[in-house]
Order: structure tokens, then sequence, then C-alpha cells
């Protein structure tokens, strides 16, 4: 009889590890698991972080002529009038003429990414006639310039004095 009460309690023993231990074990290991991924996150966190600071130290940082150079990129609002002495200096500067110079507001268009950038625009349109190598050096400059921008068009036609005419169109962003 001593025998079949031990087996008794030996297989209840059993029963209540099955229904007590196995159970709590099993939440051990997932508040284990919930522990790592936040460890995970505080460092991902404290990392993003870090790059923050070093971000805002390089920008406090910022020479005064590299922000107004930053600033002649991207300015921080529409400036009509400075896309207007823009094109004039570099249609002087290729020895152009300049038919034609509208400037208009754009639509906002959002990035594709995620963040909150949004791109603020001024559509452009210029028609200039000179000579080839006139017509060359202008579009070399508008490649080459500072100023953020899509063309989005140019035509050009030969005229019956061997000049060309171009229309070169397109968008020049702004500000955040």
């Amino acid at each position: 009889m001593k025998g079949i009460i031990a087996f008794l309690i030996l297989i209840l023993a059993g029963v209540a590890v099955w229904q007590y231990a196995f159970p709590a074990l099993d939440s051990i290991r997932a508040s284990q698991a919930q522990l790592e991924m936040m460890y995970d996150l505080k460092e991902r966190f404290e990392t993003e972080k870090a790059k923050r600071q070093e971000t805002l130290n390089r920008y406090n940082n910022i020479n005064p002529s590299d922000l107004a150079r930053l600033q002649l990129l991207l300015p921080p609002e529409p400036l009509p009038e400075e896309i207007y002495v823009f094109f004039n200096t570099i249609i002087d500067q290729s020895s152009m003429d300049i038919n034609r110079l509208l400037v208009t507001s754009g639509q906002e268009r959002a990035r594709e990414s995620s963040d909150a950038f949004i791109k603020r625009s001024l559509n452009f349109e210029l028609e200039v006639k000179g000579s080839y190598g006139n017509l060359r050096s202008l579009l070399d400059q508008i490649e080459n310039s500072i100023r953020l921008m899509d063309v989005s068009k140019i035509a050009i036609t030969l005229n019956k004095d061997g000049s060309y005419t171009a229309l070169v169109g397109g968008f020049m962003y702004y500000g955040n």
C-alpha cells in the first residue's frame, strides 16, 4: 500500500509539474525574449540619440559661408526674384539673348519615403537664342549650378540665320 501511495504521490507531483512548472517556464522564456527585445530597442535608441547629437553638433558648427551656400542650394522660401537674377546671370555669362523667362509657383510634391520632407517648387520656363557654343555654355552652367532643380523639358530649334533657340523648363526647389 505504501508503494501505491508513493506511486500516486509521484504521479500527482508529475501532473503538478506538467500543469504549473512548464507554463511558468514558458512564461519565463517569453519574458526573457521580450527583455532582449527591449535591450535591443534601447541600444538602437541610444545609437539614434548619438547620431542626432552628432548631427546637431555639425549643424551648430556650420560656417556662415557654408550656410549661405546651403541656402543658395535650397532657399528657405520661394524667391522668384532670385531665380530671375540667377537665370539672367547665367544667360549673360553664356552670351545668350533672352526671349522669355517665366517663373510660376509649383505644387508641393511629397517625397516617396516616410519622412516629413516635402519638396516645394517654383516652375520656370526659359527661352533663349544664341550660337551653338553659347547654348552649350548655358546648359553646362544650368547642369553645374548649385541650385537644386529638375529640368523636365528642353527643346532646341535651329533658326534660318544659323542661331539656335532653346526652350528649357523645369522646377527649382525651396525649403522644407
